[in-house]
């Protein structure tokens, strides 16, 4: 009986992507195995964005992105499989966190809370969005994006506005996500802003996506993990 051909759980092929005649993105591929994260990281105007934004397919962009081998879209397959924290999260401010987590879970088909978040990490569920701190507010956000348990998380800089426990929260969320065998690409300008360390890193420079290491070469996500990342510099 033959074996069937291992795939990746997220792949990106050859993607490029210009804004007018100006290149962002030029050829970038990646392979994001089941129960891998992956530290996107790059200057601010690296394109760290625009790529999360192509493999959501949110943007045009020229190559492709796969799921287990098959092209990943805006199918109701893909689109259940995806969760996608951007960078401004845009929360309606006169909403409650009790009534969008309603609405979000009944759009992911789920009544209940990401089994990842850790005791105490959501803010007051009965307060509007526009009273919540910024902290506050993107520990809701995070939350959002677990609903449903999504097999592929895309997180542009999480820990953005957190504080040291919102951070702890979030190296735990990334372990559990992980060991449920979620793919992970966190995206973040700078690595020591990230509670956690992934199990492979990689630069974006001048459009291209550079390796720094060889894949499981960093230490695991542990739920007690506040660890800051260390990469060196990629020589271009």
């Amino acid at each position: 009986m033959p074996m069937r051909e291992h795939h990746p759980h997220l792949q990106v092929r050859a993607l490029s992507k210009r804004f007018g005649r100006t290149p962002v993105l030029e050829g970038v591929d990646l392979d994001v195995e089941a129960g891998e994260i992956f530290l996107l990281a790059g200057w601010n105007g690296s394109g760290k964005t625009t790529l999360l934004r192509c493999i959501a397919d949110l943007t045009r962009f020229e190559g492709e992105v796969l799921l287990d081998g098959t092209r990943f879209g805006r199918d109701m397959r893909s689109r259940k499989a995806l969760g996608y924290l951007p960078q401004v999260p845009g929360l309606p401010p006169w909403a409650t966190p009790a009534e969008l987590l309603d609405l979000f879970g009944r759009l992911r088909d789920t009544s209940t809370l990401p089994p990842e978040l850790p005791e105490r990490f959501l803010p007051p569920l009965g307060e509007p969005v526009g009273t919540l701190s910024g902290g506050q507010r993107q520990r809701l956000a995070i939350a959002l994006t677990l609903l449903g348990s999504p097999t592929v998380l895309l997180l542009d800089e999480p820990a953005a506005n957190l504080d040291e426990p919102g951070r702890a929260g979030l190296a735990r969320i990334l372990g559990k996500a992980r060991a449920r065998g979620a793919a992970i690409v966190v995206a973040a300008p700078s690595p020591g802003d990230l509670a956690g360390v992934p199990s492979t890193t990689g630069h974006l420079v001048d459009g291209r996506l550079r390796l720094d290491g060889p894949p499981g070469a960093a230490p695991a996500v542990g739920d007690a993990t506040l660890a800051h990342l260390a990469i060196r510099e990629v020589a271009g």
